[in-house]
């Protein structure tokens, strides 16, 4: 009900702002899905390839049971600040070897998992098989943490605000310059026929600027008082000749020495002349109503 009762102009910027802003928060949103989407699959590839990799340094470790060589290739880790922990498991699915981020921190499951990718409480998981001549001769597992994830997500997220805000000022701006070509022709039609109702003047016409919807509606309208005050003048007129025929009764029943007393269809007594006064030595319009009857005898 609120929105109902706005200016039409701050309807029009209302309209304007709205409608921008939806554009750009669903295009902002589908953007930044895409990116989350995109960015997730990144992050999963570089981990799976990493994976891969430690996987292929460490088929000498797993087949000759060294497992210094094989912490050794998973300190290698460190250098990348995503990783969380990351193991090495034999073939029979103990864990040989085992890497984490910080000695007190998250560590590895204790049996190897299904092949593949996933996320679990905010980690990104891989396992991965690894394989001597096409004979299976352990795992490797590498959790890795998805922080880089979230700071694009927000970086993102605050550059969709920056682009909403600004956007939505130059919105405004622009609105604000054009909605007079919508807003002041509706207004000033609005002033016209305010002015018409409170001052009866049906020769004001509104000015049309456009050849739009708005312009079609001013044209119509002021069609519209140009038949109001033809039939007002015609009326005027009719009017004045009926005053002027109501004049010239008036003369001729003045001179007449004849009483004369004119009734409606109704009985109701509505001219008569000085000398049905004296006759009745009365006004006519004094007669009760239920005294009419005696008084048409009279006259009859």
């Amino acid at each position: 009900m609120l929105l109902r009762n706005l200016s039409i102009t701050r309807k029009i910027v209302l309209v304007i702002m709205l409608t921008v802003a939806a554009a750009l928060i669903l295009s902002g949103a589908t953007f930044f899905a895409y990116d989350a989407v995109t960015y997730q699959r990144e992050m999963t590839n570089q981990v799976t390839s990493l994976a891969e990799l430690i996987g292929q340094n460490s088929t000498g470790a797993l087949t000759f049971n060294d497992t210094n060589a094989a912490s050794a290739t998973l300190r290698t880790l460190k250098h990348n600040r995503a990783i969380v922990a990351a193991c090495l498991y034999d073939q029979n699915g103990n864990i040989f070897a085992e890497y984490s981020r910080s000695p007190s921190g998250e560590g590895c499951p204790e049996r190897p998992g299904a092949e593949g990718a996933t996320i679990q409480k905010g980690r990104l998981h891989v396992f991965l098989k690894i394989a001597l001549k096409n004979e299976q001769i352990g795992s490797v597992f590498i959790m890795s943490d998805l922080e880089a994830l979230y700071q694009r997500r927000r970086l993102y997220g605050m550059i969709v605000v920056a682009v909403l805000l600004l956007s939505a000022g130059v919105a405004l701006g622009v609105s604000a310059l054009l909605q007079p070509l919508i807003s002041k022709p509706i207004l000033g039609l609005a002033a016209v026929a305010r002015h018409v109702s409170e001052q009866k003047d049906y020769s004001l016409r509104a000015n049309k600027t456009s050849g739009d919807e708005v312009g079609a509606l001013i044209s119509d309208f002021n069609c519209m008082l140009q038949q109001i005050e033809q039939r007002d003048g015609a009326l005027q007129q009719a009017n004045k000749a009926l005053q002027e025929q109501t004049t010239v009764l008036q003369l001729i029943l003045d001179s007449m020495v004849d009483g004369v007393i004119m009734a409606d269809e109704h009985g109701k007594f509505v001219a008569w002349n000085p000398a049905s006064t004296r006759i009745l030595g009365k006004g006519a319009a004094d007669v009760p109503i239920e005294e009419w009857p005696a008084y048409y005898n009279i006259f009859l």
